[in-house]
């Protein structure tokens, strides 16, 4: 968990931006983008608060210490956002693994809820990072108006997650499709994965047809588009975004940008029954105002070149 206080000093693109603060829960690739996005932002103040996910006591302890800070540093602030960019569930989730998910996942909405409870005339709003992906999974061309339809446990914990958000006076929703970038520690999707994979030499194994057609969004244009509605998240009580390229690529297409990133190709393995090989693809008339996304050529060279640099300093270390 990361407790952010920025000043009021805002961005031109953020109408009304005043002083904020931020408990993020998360540190995979999204929280770790949208916290160094804030701080590069505002000038933010990130510190690192504890918060055993394993352990339920300590997590209780530990979250009551975290209102306490949240509220000791936010003064007069008028925002305060809580952000949910947590969890470790993915498209073979189980049933299980995605109860266990949304037992943490209402942890984090009772603190946020306690959060607004002491928060006197502070604004408290929960972003919640969803997933397009589980709640679209074969869908083609979803466009602005199209409701859910999952279809395994992944996508249905997902939205059972959405759905418990109204307990909360405020809220913003924000479903991201296939979310690609590099950080280090985090999880790996295809095309750091691959990258790496490219620049060592190492096989690397497809689960999905390669004519298999899904939209890949790059991890700086969802954080910034995140970061600057938690820091002036607008008058509504709900809103939900899609956050996609609105460009479906086949992975066959993700190879070939990748080659041409890193110069050499790739050694491939692919799976002829995978059991993720559904289309998913969205209308950009779905896109909500103020998002850029950025060409995936250009992101994808944008990766290449932090994995890269990433294992040069790497190496350096361990010479």
């Amino acid at each position: 968990m990361r407790l952010l206080r920025w000043p009021g000093a805002g961005a031109p693109d953020v109408a009304g931006q005043g002083p904020g603060v931020a408990l993020v829960f998360g540190a995979g690739l999204i929280g770790q983008a949208v916290c160094a996005e804030l701080v590069r932002a505002t000038g933010a103040e990130d510190t690192a608060l504890p918060y055993d996910w394993a352990e339920s006591g300590a997590r209780m302890r530990q979250g009551r210490a975290a209102i306490d800070q949240a509220l000791a540093v936010a003064g007069p602030v008028r925002e305060i956002a809580v952000l949910w960019a947590a969890g470790k569930s993915g498209f073979t989730s189980d049933a299980t693994e995605m109860a266990e998910e949304a037992a943490r996942h209402e942890e984090v909405l009772a603190l946020a809820r306690a959060l607004q409870a002491r928060a006197g005339p502070a604004r408290i709003t929960l972003h919640h990072v969803s997933s397009a992906g589980g709640l679209f999974e074969g869908c083609r061309a979803v466009g602005p108006d199209d409701a859910p339809k999952p279809l395994r446990p992944y996508g249905l914990g997902k939205l059972a997650q959405e759905r418990g958000l109204p307990s909360l006076p405020r809220h913003r929703i924000y479903r991201a499709t296939s979310v690609y970038g590099y950080a280090p520690g985090g999880r790996a999707g295809l095309v750091p994965t691959l990258i790496s994979n490219a620049l060592t030499g190492t096989p690397s194994h497809i689960e999905g047809a390669l004519t298999t057609l899904r939209d890949y969004v790059l991890v700086d244009d969802v954080a910034r588009f995140i970061a600057a509605r938690m820091r002036a998240p607008g008058q509504g009580a709900a809103a939900t975004y899609l956050l996609a390229q609105f460009r479906p690529a086949s992975i066959f297409e993700i190879v070939r940008m990748i080659e041409q990133a890193v110069g050499r190709p790739l050694d491939l393995r692919v799976d002829h029954r995978p059991a993720n090989a559904r289309h998913i693809s969205f209308l950009p008339a779905a896109a909500p105002a103020g998002w850029r996304a950025t060409d995936l050529t250009v992101g994808i060279a944008r990766v290449q070149a932090r994995v890269r640099a990433h294992r040069i300093a790497g190496g350096a270390r361990a010479a």
